[in-house]
């Protein structure tokens, strides 16, 4: 019996990988997108640094979740799934970031939801439009979201889904938006976007009320402190912003995670480090 379990179980992940490779030859990018070096850099500033100073926890509270726009997920160490739930965490290597359980994956593309749930049945994935999800979903409780989009700074578009989402967090939740900073397939990918216009665009919102509790308010703009740092991924210049519901630790103690980092820029209103 454990025989045929071990080749069935071997069978499913063989078929999985072929399908994983029917995706890439239709859009080559994602698998190396979602296994880049930079972005998994990125993901443990994420988890291992920002997530511990501005919330006081190693990992996950038992009763809230991690939300993110999830992409192929296959069960390599370079995986933003196997950093979460595998990877072992704390000083005395004390936890994972998150049980399976708590994770909650979106993507539009089916055929991708349906390979990820093969792969890692015991999290949650979802086939839909990112707002579309979290409106949906009476489990959308995070601690953590990411939202590691392909969309412009100054696209409204990315300004809609941001302000939703930042809307229905509550109280100690951190969200971190990933953007691009140009297009790479216009020219040269060298005409770059303003790195307030996303911000800019947040405080024109006509809704204050989305904001109540978080570090940026259209209605206070003297008192919004944002944080934002840069990385490189191929062609493309990506801005992530860093939004906290809740009381910010020290300017000075972020600076003392950023400065654990190499090839990222951290900026806020006040100071650039680079």
């Amino acid at each position: 019996m454990m025989k045929l379990e071990k080749l069935k179980k071997k069978q499913s992940i063989e078929s999985c990988t072929k399908n994983l490779m029917r995706i890439k030859q239709k859009s080559p990018w994602m698998p190396e997108f979602a296994r880049s070096h930079a972005k998994y850099m990125a993901r443990e500033l994420h988890i291992g640094s920002l997530f511990p100073l501005f919330t006081g926890n190693i990992c996950l509270p038992d009763n809230k979740s991690y939300w993110y726009l999830c992409n192929i997920q296959d069960d390599t160490e370079g995986a933003e799934i196997y950093q979460l739930t595998k990877k072992v965490r704390g000083y005395k290597n004390e936890c994972v970031f998150a049980q399976p359980e708590q994770c909650y994956g979106v993507d539009r593309n089916k055929l991708i939801i349906r390979q990820n749930k093969k792969l890692h049945p015991k999290s949650n994935w979802i086939a839909n439009e990112w707002l579309s999800a979290i409106r949906s979903s009476d489990s959308f409780d995070p601690a953590l979201v990411y939202l590691d989009t392909t969309s412009f700074a100054k696209s409204f578009v990315t300004t809609n889904l941001l302000t939703n989402t930042l809307s229905g967090c509550k109280i100690g939740t951190l969200v971190i938006a990933n953007v691009m900073m140009n297009n790479p397939r216009s020219g040269k990918g060298d005409n770059f976007f303003d790195q307030n216009s996303l911000v800019d665009n947040l405080l024109g919102d006509e809704h204050p009320k989305n904001f109540i509790g978080w570090n940026i308010s259209p209605e206070n703009p003297e008192e919004n402190v944002f944080y934002s740092y840069e990385y490189q991924h191929t062609q493309t210049l990506m801005r992530s912003y860093i939004f906290f519901k809740g009381v910010l630790p020290d300017e000075e103690s972020i600076k003392g995670e950023f400065s654990k980092v190499e090839n990222f820029s951290l900026c806020s209103t006040n100071f650039c480090l680079t």
